[in-house]
């Protein structure tokens, strides 16, 4: 899925694709994940989350979004936390989406750590 999410013609199919951001999700989640797996879902899902198109789709997609991008933001491997901010970042750049990410309590607590 990384090597796929790199070309741009591909992110819009991606991440709409059913499934696809459940995946990185539950790979983000699982604790038996390496460093190297969930630094590539993180960037994945960073690479998705690009397209204004999939803002709200990649939002809607998963209820365990939130929830997995603020455990991201305390992973012990930096890159993983820069790739869960910067889709934060993109993701809240739509209006539909920020009442949502800055009413989350337990993420605007691993943000401002």
């Amino acid at each position: 899925l990384k090597a796929l999410s790199k070309n741009e013609k591909n992110r819009l199919r991606l991440g709409r694709t059913k499934g696809v951001v459940s995946s990185l999700c539950n790979a983000l989640r699982d604790e038996s994940a390496t460093i190297e797996e969930r630094y590539r879902c993180s960037n994945t899902l960073m690479f998705l989350s690009v397209p204004k198109k999939n803002w709200e789709a990649i939002f809607n997609s998963d209820d365990k979004l939130l929830p997995t991008l603020t455990m991201c933001l305390g992973d012990e491997d930096a890159r993983v936390r820069y790739n869960a901010c910067f889709c934060l970042f993109l993701l809240a750049k739509s209006e539909h989406n920020r009442y949502d990410i800055f009413t989350d309590r337990p993420l605007m607590n691993a943000l401002v750590k």
